[in-house]
């Protein structure tokens, strides 16, 4: 073993001195040594300290540099070793430098590596068209010729992002017989604008292949995001159903209507935005939002977008400083002057929680005037965020609220005499006001009205918080509290992080309450404040926003930035009670 080998293991024992040096030295350094010294760090990683910061690609470089022999027996014996690091033998092969010679025989000796047909079928989908084209095909199972024969996209000198996305991928020919994609799912890629998929011989072939492959990658109009193949057919059967329960003697408002209220029923806005664990394209691909239930403005726009323009609704997104929401186009809107036809907007984000809760949602068909009002807060501040320089010039409509109201009964949401159905909420709780003395009655008593109503209360945070401050405890008779904030955590134990419901009650004299929602009882939880901090935990974002201390420590009072808000229900008459 030589002096140089003996150096570097000591330093690999060394996790700062590992550290110190960086892991792509190191790795640099473990390739220049001889097959038998890397088999045996590959081999003893486990005792090797330092080697903790390798990820999956590192392990992968350093076992393509082992001889074609020393390295198919290395893949063949240490199994265990590739799957505690998800690492597949297709990732090794598919990470070849397939410009060396020597390198070819893996891909003529596949079979000796335990593979199944699919496998082999994708490492030979991927070789590049020039090793394609250079390949003894006497050497190669005649079943392969056709995958072999399928052509990678070569972007060329051509640098576009939407180029490079492309590049080296399977753009499959929806013509063909697309069962020649099967196993390729990984290497293909598909861009669909929504003017393409709003065809419906498009999106049955697209439809068609993501059953084949239900892991593809689709990207939406966005192109930056994607939904898998599977989310794809998931997401269109539940678009389908909604457009079949459109009536054709509907009016193009009553089924935009329909088409927003179902979404804000359907989808939530995402409670971890703008924390550490914030997933990006979770929350924008179209058809993902749909399967996942959460998105934000962006993604939750398109939505509302897509299934418009599949019933014939002429629309775009407009896109604020912070925000983004929808211009309707040449419809016919009616007003207290009569049908009027013009642009309007429509802002399902801001509408998901009146949707949810069944109130009258304030952002349906409303001209950009008077949606630029609802961006100022009390204090006068403006956020601007549907403010956009093309719509100040504009010529756009609101719909009166009467005619709102009878829209929405002959849709079936509103009743005969257009409330909405968060009336018998509002009623519920005015009725525990009237008859409760003590904090603790009144809370739980809400809460149980909550759960009822909206059994999915604690999915939907922030529309639930909303809720929970503008309704709930808005006003509450007799008693008063110093301070209540519905805000969300998460648990320690959660790796995730993913986002949970609290609540907070500083009832002064009365002392403190913590509550937390728990989704899989559909409850909320009231817990002391020592057991609270013991489980929860603020993101570090939200800490940051209230001087550095959990929430409900601050004295600061932070609104949420109307930006990331998915609007708050509009309460004010909307009562089964006759006097309102």
């Amino acid at each position: 073993m030589e002096e140089s080998f003996k150096n570097l293991l000591e330093i690999l024992q060394n996790e700062n001195e590992c550290a110190r040096i960086g892991r792509y030295e190191l790795k640099e350094r473990i390739k220049k040594l001889s097959d038998e010294e890397k088999e045996e760090i590959l081999r003893e990683n486990n005792r090797i300290k330092g080697l903790g910061m390798f990820i999956s690609s590192d392990w992968i470089d350093i076992i393509n540099e082992l001889e074609i022999a020393e390295r198919i027996s290395f893949i063949e014996e240490n199994k265990d070793f590739l799957k505690t690091r998800n690492i597949t033998v297709v990732d090794i092969i598919r990470n070849i430098n397939y410009n060396e010679e020597r390198n070819l025989e893996v891909v003529y000796r596949l079979d000796e590596l335990g593979l199944t047909e699919g496998e082999k079928r994708l490492i030979l989908a991927d070789l590049p068209n020039k090793i394609k084209d250079k390949l003894d095909m006497s050497r190669i199972d005649s079943k392969y010729e056709e995958v072999l024969q399928i052509r990678l996209y070569d972007s060329g000198m051509n640098f576009t992002l939407a180029e490079m996305l492309k590049n080296g991928r399977i753009i499959p020919d929806l013509d063909e017989d697309l069962n020649k994609y099967r196993d390729l799912d990984t290497l293909i890629y598909i861009e669909t604008p929504l003017t393409e998929i709003e065809d419906p011989n498009i999106r049955k072939k697209i439809i068609e292949l993501c059953k084949i492959c239900p892991n593809i990658y689709i990207s939406d109009s966005l192109k930056r995001e994607a939904s898998y193949g599977k989310e794809v057919i998931e997401a269109e059967e539940w678009i389908e159903s909604v457009l079949s329960e459109l009536k054709p003697e509907w009016t193009d408002i009553q089924k935009m209507a329909y088409i927003d209220n179902a979404i804000g029923k359907r989808v939530s806005f995402c409670p971890e935005q703008g924390t550490e664990v914030e997933d990006h394209g979770d929350e924008r691909a179209l058809w993902r939002i749909i399967v996942n239930r959460v998105g934000v403005c962006n993604g939750i726009s398109q939505i509302t977008e897509y299934m418009y323009k599949r019933i014939g609704i002429e629309c775009e997104k407009i896109k604020g400083p912070n925000h983004t929401y929808l211009l309707v186009k040449n419809v016919e809107i009616p007003t207290e002057n009569g049908i009027i036809r013009g642009n309007t907007i429509v802002d399902s984000t801001w509408n998901l929680s009146s949707n949810r809760y069944g109130a009258r949602p304030e952002h349906f068909c409303i001209s950009y005037e008077d949606i630029r009002k609802l961006d100022i807060d009390e204090a006068g501040k403006d956020y601007e965020c549907h403010k956009n320089d093309e719509l100040e010039n504009m010529e756009t409509i609101s719909m009166d609220i009467d005619n709102l109201r009878k829209v929405y009964t002959s849709i079936g949401i509103a009743n005969e005499r257009g409330k909405f159905p968060i009336g018998k909420l509002i009623d519920k709780i005015e009725e525990i006001n009237k008859n409760t003395t003590n904090w603790d009655d009144n809370i739980r008593q809400k809460f149980n009205a909550l759960e009822a109503y909206c059994p999915e209360f604690a999915d939907c945070i922030n529309s639930t918080t909303g809720i929970i401050s503008g309704t709930l405890f808005k006003d509450n008779g007799n008693l008063q509290f110093k301070r209540c904030i519905a805000d969300r955590v998460y648990d320690k134990a959660d790796q995730s992080k993913k986002a949970v419901l609290f609540v907070y009650f500083d009832l002064g004299e009365e002392g403190k309450r913590f509550f937390y929602a728990d989704k899989e009882n559909g409850k909320f939880i009231m817990l002391s404040q020592e057991e609270f901090e013991k489980k929860f935990d603020c993101y570090e974002n939200d800490k940051e926003n209230h001087e550095g201390k959990q929430i409900w420590e601050s004295s600061q009072t932070v609104q949420e930035e109307k930006s990331t808000s998915s609007g708050g229900p509009s309460v004010d008459d909307n009562s089964e009670g006759d006097g309102r």
